[in-house]
């Protein structure tokens, strides 16, 4: 997202709450806003931590699922990013698949441009 789209969303929620926050207001049911103790904020930062710990597993599992697959024996257990990516732009296809892939990308390129030459007529 760029910033002139987030400065639009962002000036829309602000006018909002101030929106709600006068209706609220005038009509005597605002409830007062009171800040969260510490405890409370620790313990929305390890629902947090949880949430990001548990998405990473999965995304390391789904990877090293994947890589399973591509390489007889797979791959490491200790992964990390930058050896997954040296590890898989070394796969290649074989057989059926490789005359397929290596065509691909002529296709792909045909298909795309031929929207564009229609529309120039």
């Amino acid at each position: 997202m760029d910033s002139a789209a987030y400065l639009a969303i962002s000036a829309h929620v602000v006018i909002d709450a101030a929106a709600a926050a006068s209706v609220a207001a005038l009509h005597g049911d605002a409830n007062p806003v009171v800040a969260e103790d510490t405890s409370t904020v620790l313990a929305m930062l390890d629902e947090r931590r949880d949430n990001l710990i548990t998405q990473r597993t999965r995304l390391v599992n789904q990877l090293h699922a994947l890589l399973r697959d591509l390489l007889p024996g797979g791959a490491e257990t200790d992964l990390t990013a930058v050896a997954a990516s040296s590890v898989l732009s070394g796969v290649r296809p074989v057989g059926p698949v490789k005359a397929a892939a290596s065509s691909w990308p002529a296709i792909w390129w045909a298909r795309s441009a031929m929207p564009i030459a229609a529309s120039r007529r």
